[in-house]
């Protein structure tokens, strides 16, 4: 009996993610393509707002703190986040990586990236609480515009988006497609903002919804 009410409500959950925000590393927020600057190594703190653009996204506020490390080869980020209102208030975690499939000197960079995003919420009154994995595989492709002002670096990133919920030894997984695309501006001092918008295709129990986030936020750049 207890099984079957898991079951239920690992269904009925994956229904919620078409009203519910499920975006970003961290969830509710864009996914964001890993920070480049200026091709080279270097180690960055980043503060983010994240908010759901539609009904699909659940219009909820979300702040979020993150620290990662740059290189030309392999770059990765990873933090925590903030939700208000998923019924009680919610903590989400995630990281990122990525690997640069062009030399660093490159004018444009195209990297292949994977992440994964953590969140935990109320089993719906059915069963204990229900655990969110989330795993974006996309393609980041990303430009540089340096000037003695700022490096400026636009990119879009398509990608799949893999979720699984889990409770009480019983999961559910689906895959949907998704895209995000952004840009961030960083000047010389390491100081820097950067926003993006991202648009999740997500069907769950026979319905579907496309979900569109919006996030912005600073970036500071270490040892400029």
């Amino acid at each position: 009996m207890k099984r079957r009410a898991t079951v239920v409500a690992l269904g009925v959950g994956m229904l919620v993610l078409t009203t519910a925000p499920v975006e970003g590393q961290l969830f509710n927020f864009p996914d964001y393509a890993v920070l480049s600057v200026d091709g080279g190594a270097s180690t960055f703190v980043a503060s983010s707002y994240g908010r759901g653009l539609n009904d699909e996204s659940g219009k909820l506020n979300a702040v979020s703190a993150m620290a990662g490390k740059t290189s030309s080869g392999v770059s990765f980020q990873g933090g925590f986040g903030y939700i208000d209102g998923v019924g009680d208030s919610e903590w989400t975690l995630g990281g990122a990586a990525s690997y640069d499939l062009l030399s660093g000197s490159s004018p444009a960079q195209v990297s292949l990236q994977g992440g994964v995003g953590w969140m935990q919420f109320g089993g719906l009154g059915l069963v204990d609480d229900i655990t969110m994995l989330r795993f974006p595989i996309g393609v980041a492709i990303k430009g540089n515009v340096s000037s003695s002002a700022a490096n400026v670096t636009p990119w879009v990133m398509p990608r799949l988006n893999v979720i699984r919920l889990s409770a009480g030894g019983v999961s559910t997984t689906e895959t949907d497609f998704g895209a995000s695309g952004g840009v961030s501006v960083t000047m010389p001092s390491g100081f820097g903002v950067h926003a993006a918008l991202d648009l999740l295709r997500v069907d769950a129990a026979g319905a579907s919804a496309q979900q569109l986030m919006f996030g912005v936020g600073a970036h500071y750049v270490l040892g400029r």
